[in-house]
């Protein structure tokens, strides 16, 4: 597969990483055509480490959050004239071989190609579920054997776009901000009729997922549950069509009963985050920054 790739990175403050990601791309056994980086407004010497780097191409903007972050990344290398476009955050990093075992897969159209998704901590467990004959693997050992998952993908994680995906259906929709712009975009791919195969022979390293289900969220997460609910209505909207509103009536209810069944702390804080998070939903408002959030806001913080 001779085609020119760009690899994608969205970084906030995490300049260490963000080496080690470069690091990793500059490394690889088959070298990416291009780094472009996308600054969103990081405050701990990011934007002037990157103005230092001769081979990347870094754009610095407010931060729009990993959905704004993305969408400008892949809409740069688009306009760019890239083939491929390999996604990532900044917190992980590909192996040696990722790219290339990624190319070296034979395909008849355009597709996305994702990386096998790695704990950092401990290789021999996803960071992420996969799906696979019917059932959620976490276990790297229980793909020995499989060359290839096609349907379920861990998105963003070294993953490679064709370049006609985003001719045909668009990018990530930034207005998203955080939380779900991935599983958004790739409920368009899907219906679109876009293969989403996972090559496990490719790696990539990332931290496991943090599993919060029934827990007490802390304080510093609250605004993130806000995104979290409210995108749900556009993944839904993807993949129920004219009824995804009823859909979506259905989820938050089960998301206020969790609210008064498993939370214990800010209670009425958080229920009265669900509501407006269903409320903008509803209304198909996607303007609000974390700022901007009234239920968290009237308590004095952020």
């Amino acid at each position: 597969m001779n085609k020119k790739v760009a690899a994608v990175i969205v970084t906030y403050n995490r300049l260490a990483l963000l080496k080690e990601c470069v690091q990793a791309l500059e490394t690889q056994e088959r070298l990416p055509d291009a780094i472009i980086v996308i600054n969103n407004g990081s405050t701990d010497g990011t934007d002037q480490w990157l103005d230092s780097q001769k081979n990347i191409l870094a754009f610095h903007q407010e931060n729009s959050g990993g959905a704004g972050g993305f969408h400008r990344g892949m809409r740069e290398a688009y306009d760019l004239g890239f083939d491929w476009i390999w996604v990532m955050d900044d917190d992980g990093y590909p192996h040696a071989e990722a790219l290339q075992k990624l190319l070296e897969l034979p395909v008849t159209g355009p597709c996305i190609l994702n990386s096998l998704v790695l704990s950092k901590d401990d290789s021999s467990k996803l960071a992420f579920s996969l799906k696979y004959n019917d059932r959620h693997v976490n276990s790297a050992q229980e793909l020995m054997g499989v060359p290839v998952i096609n349907g379920d993908i861990n998105p963003f994680n070294g993953t490679l776009i064709a370049r006609e995906i985003f001719t045909q259906i668009g990018f990530p929709k930034k207005e998203m901000f955080i939380w779900g712009d991935e599983t958004e975009f790739c409920t368009r791919v899907a219906k679109n009729g876009f293969p989403l195969i996972t090559v496990t022979s490719s790696i990539f390293y990332h931290p496991k997922a943090k599993e919060e289900t029934d827990k007490d969220w802390k304080f510093d997460v609250i605004w993130r549950k806000y995104y979290g609910m409210r995108n749900q209505s556009l993944i839904l909207k993807n993949t129920k069509n004219s009824f995804y509103k009823l859909y979506y009536t259905k989820y938050m209810a089960y998301e206020f009963l969790n609210i008064l069944k498993y939370q214990k702390s800010l209670k009425l804080t958080k229920f009265l985050v669900a509501s407006e998070a269903y409320m903008d939903a509803i209304l198909n408002d996607f303007s609000k920054r974390p700022a901007n959030i009234k239920a968290i806001s009237r308590l004095g913080k952020k």
